[in-house]
């Protein structure tokens, strides 16, 4: 491999070949080529900068690409969502598809409240969530573990309560120290 650099007027050449055969034969600070061989090291020095500089400027067009792409994924993946097939379905159809998931808002291990769950996942769904009564009118208490906050409780029996207007509550309550009477206290203090 051979290297030429232009200094201004002065042109130094660099043979990969001369610079072994140099290490291999006694060279040493004495000998008369020391100038050469010290703009060799200076101008190879300078194009590994070069060289490194390059590299760091490709990393960072890397990684500017990458999070290009992860915008254009995400963007990818919404307007598949726009185009899914739950979408095209009517709201009486899906309607009656909450009605069958949500069998019932239950605070026993864990307050579970699948209406509020599908009430979550986008406008339309929230809307048709909040305007179908039955979706909120069967409750499940269970009081011998309280293992969860009363005003969660409360909040989740709030709700169920104002969104299950006209239909008829269907409540279960487990305690036996527990009445009715404590449940709506508990809601109205």
């Amino acid at each position: 491999m051979h290297t030429q650099t232009n200094l201004g007027s002065t042109s130094v050449s660099c043979k990969k070949s001369s610079v072994l055969d140099t290490l291999r034969a006694n060279f040493g600070t004495y000998t008369s080529d020391i100038t050469n061989a010290s703009q060799c090291l200076i101008d190879a020095e300078r194009d590994a900068q070069r060289c490194d500089d390059e590299i760091q400027k490709l990393e960072a067009d890397i990684v500017s690409l990458r999070n290009r792409q992860q915008r254009i994924y995400r963007h990818i993946d919404r307007y598949r969502s726009l185009l899914a097939p739950i979408r095209k379905l009517p709201p009486e159809v899906l309607g009656h598809i909450f009605r069958l998931v949500c069998t019932e808002n239950s605070a026993a291990e864990k307050i579970d409240c699948p209406a509020a769950h599908l009430s979550h996942v986008c406008a339309d769904w929230r809307d048709l969530a909040r305007t179908t009564p039955s979706l909120w009118s069967h409750i499940s208490i269970n009081l011998y573990d309280i293992q969860y906050d009363p005003f969660q409780v409360k909040s989740m029996l709030t709700t169920c309560l104002a969104l299950s207007n006209p239909s008829p509550i269907l409540e279960h309550i487990r305690n036996a120290f527990f009445t009715i009477f404590g449940v709506l206290r508990l809601i109205f203090g």
